[in-house]
C-alpha cells in the first residue's frame, strides 16, 4: 500500500467524469499516465482518490506483493517524476503551481509493506471516509508488546466497542510495517469524515495508554473516497 502526499489540483476536484487526480492528464500523442499504469505489468490493482477538507486531494494504491509496489514506484518515478519522463510534462499541468509538483523525494506520505493484521469488512464506498496513520515505534521493547498486544482480535474488539459506545460507523482497519522497520501503517475505514474525527478521539480515549506507551509519534491523514478504481 502505497500513500499520497496530498497535494492541490490546478481545477477544482469533479467526483464526475475525473479518473483520478493528477494522473488521466492528456498527452499530445500517445496515452495517458493512467492508461500507462493501466498497460503496466506491476502495476496496482486498485487506487483510491481522496478529498481532504481543506481541499487537497491525494491516491492510495493497492498491491498485490512488495515486488510489485518496488517496481511501480521505481517505473513512475522515472516516467512521471523526472524531468524528461515521458508523463512528467503533462503530469505537472494537473497542478494549480507546477513548482508544486511532486518530487521522488516528497511524493509518498507512507508505505505499508507487510500485512500484520487486517479486520477490513464490506466494500469501498464512495464517500466514506479513510483514515491512515504513521505511527512509530519508541523503542524496540514497545514494538514487541505492541506486537503481542494490538494486533489480537480482543484488541480490535476493544477498538470496534469504542467505535460503537460513540455511535461511529466504523468498517475496520488494516495495519502494517512500514518503510522503517520501526513503525507501522495503517488504514482505517468509517462511514464519513464526522465519523472519521469522532473515531479518532474515540480511539485515543480508549486506548491513551497504550498509544502513548508504544509510539513516539502518531500521524493522520483523513480523506473522503472520491473514486475508487480497480486496475
Amino acid at each position: 500500500m502505497s500513500v499520497v502526499n496530498p497535494f492541490v489540483l490546478r481545477e477544482p476536484l469533479q467526483e464526475a467524469g475525473q479518473a483520478l487526480p493528477a494522473v488521466d492528464a492528456p498527452v499530445a500523442q500517445g496515452p495517458t499516465l493512467l492508461s500507462a499504469i493501466r498497460a503496466y505489468d506491476h502495476r496496482p490493482f486498485r487506487i483510491i482518490s481522496h478529498e481532504c477538507e481543506n481541499g487537497k486531494v491525494f491516491n492510495c494504491a493497492f498491491f498485490d506483493n512488495a515486488t510489485d509496489m518496488a517496481e511501480y514506484k521505481q517505473w513512475f518515478i522515472a516516467n512521471a517524476l523526472t524531468e524528461g519522463g515521458a508523463f512528467h510534462e503533462p503530469l505537472s499541468t494537473a497542478f494549480a503551481n507546477k513548482a508544486d509538483m511532486p518530487t521522488p523525494q516528497d511524493w509518498l506520505w507512507g508505505n505499508g509493506k507487510v500485512v500484520l493484521s487486517d479486520t477490513r469488512f464490506g466494500e469501498y464506498q464512495l464517500g466514506m471516509a479513510v483514515r491512515y496513520s504513521r505511527m512509530t515505534f519508541r523503542d524496540a521493547a514497545a514494538k514487541e508488546q505492541a506486537q503481542k498486544v494490538a494486533l489480537t482480535a480482543a484488541f480490535e474488539q476493544r477498538i470496534a466497542k469504542g467505535m460503537h459506545d460513540a455511535g461511529v460507523s466504523y468498517f475496520g482497519r488494516l495495519v502494517m510495517s512500514g518503510d522503517d522497520g520501526n513503525e507501522w501503517i495503517s488504514a482505517s475505514r468509517y462511514g464519513s469524515i464526522d465519523d472519521a474525527h469522532r473515531g479518532t478521539a474515540a480511539v485515543q480515549q480508549v486506548l491513551a495508554a497504550e498509544l502513548a506507551q508504544w509510539f513516539v509519534s502518531y500521524e493522520s491523514l483523513v480523506g473522503r473516497a472520491v473514486r475508487v478504481l480497480e486496475m
